[in-house]
């Protein structure tokens, strides 16, 4: 309790410092893009932060270490810029009580959660078994090799985060339909689990062997968030207890939007603030469009892949290009949103409610496949993408399902769920 107290405070900090870098450095250099201010009113500012209060107090009483940094996680990604875009801009209250859906009902499951319960009964393959490892060392390099087909336009400056556009796109020409359902489960999973595993178990030519795939991954792809973000999170998160990880993750957010803050006011650059624009912000904006768009014309789910199965699809486009080209009016621009986003434009409030619950179920099975917190950076990679997947992209494209598989008999479990019976009463 007293733990959760003090990241209580440090979750609020982190809110009054996303505002502030909202108001003085996103909203000033970005108000082209749609990020305004002129909408401001203190009834507003006090209505969303009561709610930000609120939520804070409630994940206080949340008792199991693994559903507590879901929460805060969530909280931070999901919640505040919704809050924060609502202040600001001619938005609606109703995505702002949109957003707060998902922790309520992880605070719910919470409550409902029993640790004696027994975790699913995995089938744990042995990587201290020499074919074995050989063997998954050998599927490594088969799903490496073809994007070695990209080798002859390397670019060295991407690993200065310049020129990443221009790779991914060229690579997005040569690339083909298998390449792009392996990309994800390769570079989001599998690579991470090897990085991890060879540190916890001192294989240094694995370590050193995973680390350069991912960078040769990253330099043939450019796909910035889907390798670098996936890599940093399993080196960030690779130590410690569900509860150290917890506090860690809101120390480092908090160092960052203070750094963005000092950046700004001593050099005039706001790198940092066009970062969190895009991760914090820029869902919320989109769920405004969406919102706008789709209110009272929902698709009824027609727009999905299982909609075109069964021949009912109605829509002949990607809603997201739709969106991006045709009602934001920016040329090859993919408006990608979340589950959360698709729930509505499909059903309205009733599927914000249903994808809010579909979101808690995974979080749940993945509880349940008890993984070792060391690998709770691969888990996380994943938080990012909820709000900006649909659920099948989510699912199939970018790798979750293939992330529950290869829990269940490959990464190892946390033996007698060590971490939740030390960390409790902390």
């Amino acid at each position: 309790m007293k733990s959760s107290i003090k990241r209580s405070f440090l979750l609020l900090l982190i809110y009054i410092t996303l505002i502030v870098n909202y108001k003085y450095i996103i909203a000033f250099h970005f108000d082209y893009l749609g990020f305004q201010i002129q909408y401001f009113s203190v009834s507003k500012l006090f209505i969303a932060t009561v709610m930000v209060i609120l939520l804070i107090a409630l994940g206080i009483f949340i008792r199991n270490n693994f559903y507590s940094i879901i929460y805060n996680i969530s909280l931070t990604l999901l919640f505040f810029g919704q809050a924060i875009f609502y202040i600001y801009n001619d938005s609606d209250f109703i995505l702002v009580l949109y957003m707060a859906s998902p922790m309520l009902f992880l605070f719910t499951v919470d409550k409902f959660n029993n640790d004696k319960v027994n975790k699913f009964n995995k089938i744990k393959v042995d990587l201290k078994d020499f074919y074995t490892y050989i063997f998954l060392l050998f599927l490594t390099v088969i799903l490496i090799a073809p994007y070695f087909q990209n080798i002859n336009s390397i670019n060295l400056k991407n690993l200065l985060f310049i020129d990443i556009y221009e790779t991914r796109q060229s690579e997005s020409n040569s690339s083909n339909f298998l390449m792009g359902y392996i990309f994800s489960p390769l570079s989001r999973v599998l690579l991470p689990f090897l990085f991890i595993y060879s540190v916890n178990n001192k294989k240094w030519f694995l370590t050193i062997f995973s680390t350069l795939s991912i960078i040769m991954i990253f330099l043939l792809n450019g796909a910035l968030k889907s390798i670098l973000i996936g890599f940093i999170a399993a080196i960030f998160f690779l130590g410690g207890s569900y509860n150290k990880k917890n506090s860690r993750f809101l120390i480092a957010l908090f160092i960052t939007f203070t750094v963005s803050l000092f950046q700004y006011s001593l050099s005039g650059s706001y790198l940092i603030a066009d970062y969190i624009r895009r991760i914090f912000l820029t869902p919320a904006k989109l769920f405004q469009v969406y919102y706008d768009y789709f209110y009272e014309n929902y698709t009824f789910f027609k727009h999905s892949s299982i909609a075109e199965i069964l021949g009912v699809n109605e829509y002949d486009v990607f809603i997201p290009h739709f969106i991006g080209q045709s009602v934001l009016g920016r040329e090859n621009l993919s408006a990608n949103v979340g589950v959360f986003t698709e729930g509505f434009l499909s059903f309205g409030t009733l599927g914000v409610i249903f994808s809010s619950i579909i979101f808690v179920f995974l979080i749940y099975v993945i509880k349940q496949l008890n993984l070792s917190p060391s690998y709770f950076g691969i888990v996380f990679s994943f938080l990012y993408v909820i709000n900006t997947a649909f659920i099948e992209t989510l699912l199939f494209t970018h790798g979750l399902l293939f992330l529950l598989l290869f829990g269940f008999f490959f990464i190892p479990s946390d033996k007698g769920n060590i971490d939740y019976k030390r960390y409790q009463k902390k």
